[in-house]
């Protein structure tokens, strides 16, 4: 796909918002290198250096308001449960877990196809 434009099912508000929760919550919880990268099938994705929580703390993030023992900041799972949620509203989804040595959150949203009107 190169150079083409990918459009996704989202709004200029919420995925804004979404993978600015994202990239606050490495910023916040995570470690350096923080990486921010997109792929060309609809997938937006952030991940560090950490291992991040274990699979306990995992299966609860994304409830609201969820604190867990790793956490530096006063809540920790609200801006995740946020994005969880415009993924859902988009027909997407919101994976989270360890790739490698690394922590990765990955937003998927479904691609539109644009039908040429001429």
């Amino acid at each position: 796909m190169g150079d083409d434009e990918i459009m996704v099912l989202a709004d200029e508000i919420s995925l804004p918002k979404a993978v600015k929760n994202v990239l606050s919550n490495a910023l916040t919880h995570g470690t350096s290198p923080i990486c921010v990268g997109v792929v060309d099938v609809g997938k937006i994705w952030v991940l560090d250096a950490r291992l991040g929580p274990s699979d306990d703390v995992l299966a609860q993030i994304g409830a609201n308001f969820e604190r867990f023992a790793a956490s530096k900041g006063t809540i920790a799972g609200l801006g995740v449960s946020i994005v969880n949620a415009v993924t859902e509203a988009f027909h997407g989804s919101m994976n989270i877990g360890q790739v490698d040595d690394t922590f990765r959150i990955t937003i998927s949203l479904p691609i539109l196809t644009v039908k040429d009107e001429t």
